[in-house]
């Protein structure tokens, strides 16, 4: 770990300390960005690890906390000033543009609290999450209440302090290299980039409508761009990605004997059996039908 790392954990220990807030940072590695300076390599300070967002990515997984980022980031692109943002499951952040001679280099996060007087809106954002993720919405809910509760005042107070945060750590990206530091390749940053937002984003929602137009939306990407990246990092199209994934959940659950074709097709995120059945021929040679008859009890192939 780099000096200028470990003082900046030493910074955010601090900050936490005295403000009850979790600080992290999270540098960029968009293509139009280079990711320059550092990157936290501790997790609770390089990602939202309070104990309520990991119930979240638990209960409800990734895909929540995957499309509050890219809504973060896509609006600190255009803004030098901090700003408050609320997560699709409740949660207030403090979302601070870190720049370097105008370029968007990361993003801080003074993060994880609640707001007085809107458990109401909490509690109807919480309940939808979990209700399209088909779960309880029960623990979360407790989970909710356990989170700081922060007065108007007291935001404010936070967001004067960001302002000081961010100078610091600035100064200490640039003893750290900053701008002067050879940036990451357009490979290296699009490798992290579909790496770490994308591909999670697909695997936990791939039992859903996905299209290569709403992800475009969801990451605020060109989906042009979006196709021949990904396809660059995995090998496959986007299609050809989903697919595979469906089918593969698929033969477990044609391992149920009772369970119908066309019930095993929506559960994947087929809605039609008859082009569920054409793609899973494609994939394994075989129909549903001559899958389940030939490998019976067997383990999924």
């Amino acid at each position: 770990m780099a000096h200028e790392e470990r003082q900046a954990e030493r910074i955010f220990r601090l900050v936490e300390e005295l403000s009850g807030v979790k600080v992290c940072y999270w540098p960029l590695g968009l293509p139009r960005s280079g990711g320059v300076g550092f990157s936290m390599e501790n997790p609770n300070h390089s990602s939202h690890t309070c104990a309520y967002c990991m119930k979240v990515k638990e209960v409800c997984g990734t895909g929540w906390c995957v499309r509050s980022k890219a809504f973060g980031i896509g609006k600190a692109a255009g803004q030098e000033e901090p700003f408050e943002g609320l997560c699709y499951m409740g949660v207030h952040d403090l979302v601070i543009p870190v720049r370097l001679s105008g370029q968007l280099i990361g993003i801080l996060y003074l993060t994880a609290f609640r707001r007085e007087g809107e458990e109401e809106k909490a509690g109807r954002l919480i309940r939808r999450g979990c209700r399209r993720a088909g779960v309880s919405s029960e623990s979360l809910l407790k989970a909710y209440e356990e989170l700081p509760c922060l007065s108007d005042e007291r935001v404010r107070e936070l967001t004067e302090g960001a302002y000081q945060l961010r100078e610091i750590l600035l100064e200490l990206l640039r003893s750290a290299g900053g701008v002067h530091r050879k940036p990451a390749t357009r490979e290296e940053t699009k490798k992290r980039w579909i790496t770490e937002n994308v591909v999670p984003y697909i695997d936990d929602n791939y039992r859903s409508e996905l299209s290569l137009k709403q992800l475009s939306e969801i990451f605020y990407v060109n989906s042009q761009y979006l196709c021949r990246a990904f396809r660059a990092q995995t090998g496959k199209s986007f299609k050809e990605y989903v697919a595979a994934l469906r089918v593969k959940e698929a033969k477990a659950l044609l391992q149920e004997k009772d369970r119908p074709v066309a019930e095993v097709a929506r559960a994947v995120g087929f809605p039609d059996a008859n082009y569920f059945s054409r793609v899973f021929r494609e994939l394994t040679g075989r129909t549903p039908s001559q899958y389940r008859k030939e490998t019976k009890n067997s383990p999924a192939q």
